[in-house]
């Protein structure tokens, strides 16, 4: 264990006393003082910023508990409306590109199906071609 933390001595857990000058150690006078001062008023700054501005402090009478609270639902309230136009965002980009895909993309189906004419044209000519072939052979072999 620390030796400072093991003499309460070394601690400020207490404070002197005015009228005797003797150290009041381990009485909770600091502890206690220290407590209360979340409930004090106090004036603290409040700094707000908005892009492309410069920063603006004003000061408030508030509690370090009002203070902690407004501190912590104003990130949080930024963070939500952060997080809804990354959503939004997001969805934007899902809808432009399916709708660009709509308009530019290749089908599948569309290629399968022109695909499957191609061929059929092409084993109809090599046949035709082969006809043509059988044919000029046998007015060679008559000659």
């Amino acid at each position: 264990m620390n030796e400072v933390l093991a003499d309460g001595d070394y601690i400020a857990s207490g404070m002197v006393d005015a009228t005797t000058g003797e150290l009041s150690s381990g009485d909770n006078t600091n502890a206690l003082a220290m407590s209360d001062t979340r409930n004090e008023t106090l004036s603290l700054k409040q700094w707000d910023y908005t892009r492309g501005e410069a920063a603006r402090a004003s000061l408030s009478e508030t509690s370090l508990d009002n203070y902690e609270a407004t501190l912590i639902s104003a990130i949080g309230y930024t963070a939500s409306g952060i997080r809804n136009s990354l959503d939004y965002a997001e969805l934007m980009v899902y809808q432009l590109t399916t709708q660009r895909d709509s308009v530019s993309a290749v089908s599948l189906d569309e290629e399968m199906i022109r695909l499957t004419a191609q061929q059929a044209a092409y084993s109809a000519a090599a046949k035709l071609l082969t006809a043509v072939d059988e044919m000029f052979q046998t007015l060679l072999d008559i000659r």
